[in-house]
């Protein structure tokens, strides 16, 4: 979703801020693996003592959230950056945006 959203901010084809994309993107990584975890844990048989692996979904969810989060919104910023002054242009020694 991050990708997406960041990629249509870059082309101009959306208004949200990167700032808005990014903290819901973060958010939601946090809370998605929650739920996943509770949904997973309703799913067991009561047959079943040990869960200790549905922590691992949870734990992993949060580790690629946290890592991957910051990664995708610094090069989606430096890429719009880029983009916005790339489309600066230089005429009679100042600059006019295209």
């Amino acid at each position: 979703m991050q990708i997406v959203l960041s990629s249509k901010k870059i082309h101009g084809k959306v208004k949200l801020s990167f700032i808005f994309i990014n903290i819901s993107c973060f958010l939601s990584g946090i809370i998605l693996p929650l739920v996943a975890t509770y949904i997973f844990i309703g799913g067991i048989s009561p047959d079943i003592k040990c869960i200790t692996g549905i922590e691992v979904i949870a734990l992993l969810g949060f580790f690629i959230t946290i890592v991957t989060t910051p990664i995708i919104a610094t090069v989606s910023y430096i890429n719009y950056r880029s983009k916005q002054n790339g489309r600066k242009l230089m005429l009679n020694g100042s600059y006019v945006c295209l």
